[in-house]
C-alpha cells in the first residue's frame, strides 16, 4: 500500500533505430530507474528501509486494528524486517538519521520526517545533507550555509548502490556499505569507497 502511495514519475523512451517508443518507470519513491542502462535501479535499498520503517511505525500505531482485522502481530512484522535483507537496508538509514541530526543539530524525528516526506512527494534535494551538513533557516528549512562534513564526498553513491542490481554480484558489497555509513572513521570510509566504486583493490 506504501508503495502505491509513493511519489512516481514515467518516461517514455524512443528507440532510435525503430522509432518505437516505451513508457516505463523512472522514479517509485526514492527509487530511481535508469532505462538507459537497461533495468538498473539506484536508492533502492534506501527506498526499502523508509517503506519499511513507516509500516512498522504506523503498525505501532494501529497494533489492535491490524491484530482483529488481519491476524497479524508486531512480531510477525518484525521477524520480517529483521530478515538480512531489510535490516541491513535499515541500519544503515539509522545510521545515517542519527549522524546528519548530529550534525545539523536537530532532533531525529525532524530528521525522520523529512525522509518520510520525501518518499511521498518525491523530494530528494534533503539527501545533500548526507554529504555534507547544511544551516538551514524558515519554516520551509532553507539552506543557507554549509556547516561541515557528514559522510562526505561520494556518499550519495555508496548510498544509491545499496540494494541496487549493481551490487547482487558481490556479496561482500552490502556489509561494506553499512560499514562505511556506521563507522567514525573517516580513512575507512574512503578506503570502502575506493573498493567499491572504483573497484581499487586494498591492501591487507
Amino acid at each position: 500500500m506504501i508503495h502505491a502511495l509513493s511519489y512516481a514519475t514515467y518516461l517514455t523512451t524512443i528507440n532510435s533505430k525503430t522509432g518505437e517508443s516505451n513508457l516505463g518507470p523512472y522514479r517509485s519513491g526514492y527509487m530511481v530507474f535508469k532505462r538507459q542502462e537497461g533495468k538498473t535501479e539506484h536508492f533502492r535499498g534506501l527506498n526499502e528501509a523508509v517503506v519499511n520503517r513507516l509500516v512498522f511505525e504506523l503498525t505501532q500505531k494501529n497494533q489492535k486494528i491490524l491484530k482483529e482485522s488481519f491476524e497479524v502481530s508486531l512480531q510477525e512484522l518484525q521477524k520480517i524486517f529483521n530478515k538480512f535483507e531489510y535490516r541491513t537496508f535499515l541500519d544503515v538509514m539509522d545510521a545515517i538519521i542519527k549522524n546528519i541530526s548530529e550534525a545539523n543539530g536537530e532532533s531525529r524525528d525532524v530528521v525522520w520526517k523529512r525522509f518520510k516526506k520525501g518518499l511521498f512527494t518525491g523530494e530528494m534535494m534533503h539527501l545533500r545533507d548526507v554529504e555534507r551538513a547544511w544551516k538551514k533557516e524558515g519554516d520551509e528549512g532553507d539552506v543557507t550555509q554549509e556547516i561541515k562534513e557528514v559522510y562526505g564526498k561520494d556518499a550519495l553513491k555508496m548510498l544509491a548502490l545499496l540494494g541496487s542490481e549493481k551490487e547482487e554480484p558481490e556479496p561482500k558489497v552490502r556489509g561494506a556499505i553499512l560499514a562505511f555509513f556506521t563507522t567514525k572513521k573517516k580513512e575507512l570510509r574512503e578506503e570502502l569507497t575506493e573498493r567499491i566504486l572504483y573497484r581499487k583493490p586494498t591492501e591487507d
